[in-house]
């Protein structure tokens, strides 16, 4: 497990694509300073950090938010 800002990262994170509201459960597979690597259905998603506990990714089009 990993640890950001005292938020301790578990196996699965839950996500959120903004385009439909809907929520997903993500793999977590490694993190940086400023991002976080992670796999939705096999599909590697790199979270970058946005602002404060809020990290952004993008794939085909639609956006995926984590609050940590």
């Amino acid at each position: 497990m990993a640890k950001i800002n005292n938020f301790e990262l578990t196996d699965k994170i839950k996500v959120v694509c903004t385009d439909n509201d809907e929520t997903y459960e993500v793999d977590y597979i490694s993190n940086t300073q400023n991002s976080i690597r992670t796999a939705l259905h096999g599909v590697p998603l790199n979270f970058v950090h946005l602002k404060r506990n809020l990290y952004v990714a993008n794939w085909r089009g639609k956006e995926f938010v984590m609050s940590l």
